[in-house]
C-alpha cells in the first residue's frame, strides 16, 4: 500500500448515480498518494460503490451511515483518513485537471492550516456582498460573508467554501472537527471551522489552481424544500455561528440585522411562517450554543 499524502473526502445524500460520475472523475486522475472516501447518507446503500471498494481497496473506500447531516459525515470522513491533509468536495462536481495539486501545494509553506478551492457555478448564483477583490471574507459585525470563490487570484481568506476545501487533519481533530449543531443544510458550518482553525494562528489560503465546477444540482443533496423549515435553520446555524464566533459587542448588530431581515422577508412573500420559523430557530440556536458542542 503506497503512503497517502491526501484524503478526499466526498459526503452525499441521494444522489448515488451523479455520486458514481464524480468518483469515477477522480478515479481518471493519476493515483499518487491519494485515497477516496465516500460517505453515504442516502436510506439505501450503493452496490455499485461497495464494489467499487472491493476492486480497488487501496484507493477507495466507502462508508454507509444511517443517519443524515453533513457536519457528521465530514467527521466521519475525518476519523477514517489516513492522508495528512483532508479534502472535502460536493457529490455534483467536475474537477479540473491539477485539482488536487491545487490543494497540496499552499501546504509547503508551514503557516498554512487550510486552502479554499476555485468554485465555478454551473448555475449562476446570486453573489453577498460583492466587494471587489475581496474573496471569502467574513464581515465580524454581523457575520456576513463576501464569497467570490471563482475568482483567478490567489490570497488569503476567512473562510473555505464546503464544496471545494482542506485542512491539516491533525487541526480538525484538535478543534473537535464540524460542530453537528449546524442543521438541516449546514449553513455556516464551514466558515464556523475555518474560523476556528484561523482562531489557533493557521493561515487560510485560496488556491485558484484548485479549481472544479458545481453542477448545482437539484435533487439530494444537502437542502431543505419547505422554506419554512429552511427559515428555522437559517435563524439556529446564524444564531449557533454568530455566538460562536462574533465580537460579544457586535451580538446586538448581529441580531438586530437578522430580525429585520426576517420581517422584510416575511412581509415581502406574505408569509408570517417565514417570520415566526426564523425567530424560533434564533431561539433554539441560542439554546444550543448554550448547550455546547458534541466531541468528535
Amino acid at each position: 500500500m503506497s503512503e497517502v499524502r491526501a484524503s478526499l473526502i466526498i459526503p452525499s445524500f441521494g444522489r448515488q448515480e451523479f455520486l458514481r460520475q464524480t468518483v469515477d472523475r477522480f478515479l481518471a486522475f493519476p493515483f499518487a498518494g491519494w485515497e477516496l472516501i465516500v460517505v453515504d447518507q442516502t436510506p439505501a446503500a450503493s452496490a455499485g460503490l461497495r464494489q467499487l471498494q472491493a476492486e480497488r481497496p487501496d484507493q477507495v473506500r466507502y462508508i454507509h451511515i444511517p443517519m443524515p447531516g453533513l457536519p457528521n459525515a465530514r467527521n466521519v470522513g475525518i476519523r477514517e483518513a489516513r492522508g495528512d491533509i483532508v479534502v472535502f468536495v460536493d457529490d455534483d462536481i467536475v474537477p479540473e485537471e491539477g485539482f488536487l495539486d491545487g490543494h497540496l501545494a499552499p501546504y509547503d509553506d508551514p503557516d498554512v492550516g487550510g486552502v479554499a478551492g476555485r468554485i465555478v457555478e454551473a448555475v449562476t448564483r446570486p453573489r453577498t456582498m460583492v466587494i471587489s477583490g475581496r474573496v471569502g471574507r467574513v464581515r465580524r459585525l454581523d457575520g456576513r460573508s463576501t464569497r467570490n470563490f471563482d475568482s483567478e487570484h490567489p490570497c488569503d481568506v476567512d473562510f473555505a467554501p464546503g464544496g471545494n476545501m482542506s485542512f491539516r487533519r491533525q487541526i480538525l481533530l484538535d478543534i473537535e472537527g464540524f460542530d453537528r449543531r449546524f442543521g438541516g443544510t449546514a449553513h455556516l458550518e464551514e466558515s464556523d471551522v475555518s474560523l476556528r482553525v484561523t482562531a489557533r494562528g493557521w493561515r487560510l489560503r485560496f488556491s485558484p489552481a484548485a479549481s472544479l465546477t458545481h453542477l448545482s444540482l437539484q435533487v439530494g443533496g444537502c437542502r431543505e424544500l419547505d422554506m419554512t423549515t429552511w427559515f428555522y435553520w437559517y435563524g439556529h446555524n446564524y444564531l449557533l455561528f454568530a455566538r460562536k464566533n462574533l465580537p460579544h459587542w457586535a451580538f446586538p448588530v448581529f441580531l438586530a440585522a437578522r430580525v429585520c431581515k426576517l420581517i422584510f422577508t416575511a412581509v415581502r412573500h406574505a408569509r408570517l411562517s417565514y417570520f415566526t420559523r426564523g425567530m424560533a430557530g434564533l431561539r433554539d440556536g441560542d439554546e444550543s450554543w448554550r448547550q455546547g458542542a458534541a466531541p468528535l
